[in-house]
């Protein structure tokens, strides 16, 4: 018998054989659990991602913008507020807020001025052209603010460069407003037809005619002929510069793009009742800008809306033609003239007509809120209050704006949230009432952080709904240093009063 035969099995043999049956079934289990995580994988990457809500509402706010007419604008507004919700810092959406309220507010100074020039057929319009101008002046701090936020978050954002240069426009501070526009022209070149419109309105304040935005608004409209609100402004100045039949065919292009546009439908009717004619003859009554005379002063009242003096860039619409006011004045024209004063910063007169108006009228509610306005501007907000508490006593619900202004620059944010909620109990649906609302917000966090208010920096005016009421009324933006802004090239002239100062050197 062999050896081999009779030997009993090797057992390290045995064993290597048992494991040589280990490494086969371990390769299958990995392949098995590799082909598994990546069906997960290519399963979880597949699932789509959930929907940015912000994106939506950007969307629509941009949709919302382009119809630019007043209701329009306050949806877009909406759109874009509630982005903000989502991503406090969008810059897309800070610059359409800024847009949307420069824009409502030309509106409403084109509607201000246009009450203002008939009301000297009708006296009782001033009141109107006096809230009107109020809400300009709101809507206007409004936008300042946001293209302030916008341009500090994106400093190299020509959009950004644009919206801001249309809120300093509409402050009154034109040299800066240019100097941000060429900011965003080296931004971004050749200019968009958004910053050729603002320029067309910069060179028309400058002017104080808006025959004088017509080229770089007809620039604008190459540019983008889809942009409504640049060929609404080139219709305005081809009425203002005598040439109906050429605005009549900015009007149709509007009409097109946004069927029963109501600017471009009530400046068609304007057109109608001056000048039934279809050939390019100038509007009965408009003095073309060429030919000599102010055209500002002969226009059509719904077509020269937006033409200020260029004396007063950032003040009041004053009535065309109106004489300079001689010999006594009754009470309405003390106040009137005092609010002038006010916006323009020349605070020792506007105090001084003020009380010359309350010894016509004693403890009249427009003169004290007027003069509480005064005292803010100079930085007695302690005297505010007492001059806005008098006044909203005799129920003059517009003073509680005041007051609450008056308490937040004092630092006392539970009064300032007060005063704010009594004005929305008593007018819900004022002029102010978005102001008031947006404050009530922004205090009733504050209060509950037990933080101070921001502090305020009140502009020239008082809020009056009768016609000797002062227009307009302290910003309710916080102030923003000069330091907190991307710089612009150059700047020159001083800001107004009610207007902060920003660095203009690169």
């Amino acid at each position: 018998m062999d050896d081999d035969d009779e030997a009993p099995g090797s057992p390290v043999a045995t064993g290597n054989r048992g494991r040589a049956w280990v490494v086969p079934l371990a390769l299958f289990a990995l392949v098995a659990i590799a082909g598994g995580a990546g069906s997960l994988w290519v399963a979880l990457s597949s699932t789509p991602s959930p929907p940015d809500p912000a994106a939506a509402f950007l969307s629509a706010g941009d949709a919302a913008l382009a119809l630019d007419h007043e209701d329009a604008y306050e949806d877009a507004i909406g759109h874009y507020t509630k982005v903000l919700a989502h991503r406090e810092h969008d810059v897309h959406a800070l610059t359409g807020l800024a847009r949307a309220h420069a824009l409502y507010a030309q509106d409403r100074r084109f509607e201000a001025s246009a009450l203002e020039r008939s009301a000297a057929d009708d006296p009782a319009l001033r009141g109107e052209a006096a809230a009107s101008q109020r809400e300009a002046t709101e809507h206007a701090a409004e936008a300042r603010g946001f293209a302030e936020h916008a341009a500090r978050q994106a400093t190299g954002d020509a959009d950004a460069e644009v919206a801001l240069s249309d809120a300093l426009r509409l402050a009154g501070d034109l040299p800066l407003a240019r100097s941000r526009l060429e900011r965003a022209h080296t931004l971004s070149s050749p200019p968009s037809a958004e910053a050729l419109r603002v320029e067309a309105l910069i060179a028309s304040d400058l002017a104080g005619s808006l025959s004088a935005a017509r080229d770089l608004a007809e620039r604008a409209v190459g540019e983008d002929p889809s942009l409504v609100r640049a060929r609404m402004l080139l219709a305005r100045a081809e009425i203002v510069s005598g040439h109906a039949s050429a605005a009549r065919v900015q009007l149709q292009a509007v009409l097109a793009r946004v069927p029963a546009h109501p600017g471009a439908v009530a400046l068609g009717a304007a057109l109608a009742a001056q000048d039934p004619s279809t050939g390019d003859t100038a509007v009965p009554g408009v003095v073309p800008a060429e030919a000599g005379g102010s055209a500002a002063a002969s226009a059509p009242t719904i077509a020269a809306q937006g033409a200020r003096s260029p004396a007063t860039p950032g003040g009041p619409p004053a009535a065309a033609g109106a004489p300079a006011s001689t010999g006594p004045r009754g009470y309405d024209a003390l106040v009137r003239e005092a609010t002038a004063r006010l916006e323009n910063g020349d605070l020792a007169r506007a105090r001084t007509m003020f009380e010359q108006a309350l010894r016509e009228r004693p403890g009249a509610s427009e003169a004290v809120a007027g003069l509480g306005y005064v005292m803010l501007n100079e930085g007695n907000a302690r005297g505010a209050v007492q001059n806005f508490e008098q006044a909203a006593s005799r129920g003059y619900a517009d003073a509680l704006i005041g007051l609450g202004d008056a308490h937040r620059r004092a630092g006392q944010s539970a009064e300032a949230l007060a005063a704010y909620e009594r004005y929305l109990e008593r007018n819900p649906s004022g002029p102010r009432a978005s102001i008031a609302t947006r404050q009530v917000q922004l205090l009733r966090a504050q209060v509950g952080r037990g933080g101070a208010s921001p502090e305020i920096r009140p502009a020239a005016a008082a809020p009056a709904e009768p016609p000797a009421s002062p227009a307009g009324g302290p910003s309710d933006t916080p102030v923003t240093r000069s330091d907190e802004l991307p710089a612009a090239r150059e700047s020159t002239g001083t800001p107004v009063r009610d207007v902060p100062a920003v660095d203009s050197e690169p």
